[in-house]
């Protein structure tokens, strides 16, 4: 696989699906706009009757009930053509979305994401400074969220975007602090795959990630679902003795002995 043939935007997809477990947002990918094919990264949908209190990475403090994201990976710029895709995109999905009567401008949100600093982008456009990394481009039809991985801080909340940020230590943190939600997520391989194709040495590896993987896993087993499966002697032969036999009062412990095995031992003992 060549650095060129890398699907960033999937992947970046699949990590949203992630993100919004439990939430009241759903991810869908790919959107076909067109009997031309023209797909749109990613849509969030808002679902009702969910409530959660997880807070959400920067810039994503205020989703609406359809948000319209396009991603631009570590080759890619976000610039002025990006925007004005991004715009189409919204103007299709809003009348696909609506019926027969168009839906109100609030219910959509548009979200241009960027692994690097849109330096061109906000050279031309000039947006309001939201937060670091976070800048809001105010036009006529409405707020653009402009989101560049690499500016965004190390806080917890963040974790997911610094580990598309392609800076190696910043990658590396992400990897350690954010919390898979899906047990079968192939994302920690597939972004460690990705930055070695780019050049990008980052530390994190598929040993760390099983690993990891387990913890994550065990840390959700009740302790019955531990044991399932294993007999006595595979369990207590990961212990010593006196180990065990700590736990045990002392008839405990000679419950099931004759007295000829007690006298037997004491004898040899004296």
């Amino acid at each position: 696989m060549s650095s060129n043939s890398v699907d960033w935007h999937r992947l970046f997809g699949y990590a949203l699906i992630d993100l919004f477990i439990n939430t009241p947002y759903e991810v869908s990918l790919e959107e076909d706009l067109s009997l031309k094919q023209q797909f749109l990264d990613v849509v969030i949908i808002k679902k009702t009757g969910i409530v959660s209190t997880e807070v959400l990475p920067d810039g994503f403090d205020n989703l609406k009930d359809y948000s319209l994201v396009t991603f631009k990976s570590l080759r890619e710029p976000l610039d002025v053509w990006a925007i004005q895709e991004l715009i189409g995109h919204y103007v299709n999905y809003r009348k696909q979305v609506s019926g027969d009567k168009l839906l109100p401008k609030e219910k959509f949100g548009l979200y241009a994401i960027a692994t690097r600093y849109p330096r061109d982008l906000i050279k031309q456009t000039k947006p309001k400074i939201v937060q670091p990394g976070v800048y809001d481009l105010d036009l006529k039809i409405g707020i653009i969220r402009i989101i560049a991985f690499n500016k965004i801080p190390k806080t917890k909340n963040n974790a997911l975007w610094c580990m598309f940020s392609a800076v190696a230590k910043t990658v590396d943190w992400g990897w350690s602090n954010y919390k898979l939600k899906s047990i079968t997520s192939t994302i920690f391989n597939q972004l460690y795959e990705y930055y070695q194709l780019e050049g990008i040495k980052v530390a994190y590896t598929r040993v760390d990630y099983e690993r990891d993987m387990k913890q994550e896993f065990l840390g959700r087993l009740s302790l019955e679902e531990r044991l399932s499966g294993l007999k006595p002697d595979e369990v207590l032969s990961h212990y010593k003795p006196e180990e065990v036999f700590k736990f045990y009062k002392p008839e405990e412990r000679l419950a099931g002995l004759t007295e000829e095995q007690i006298r037997a031992y004491l004898e040899k003992k004296l």
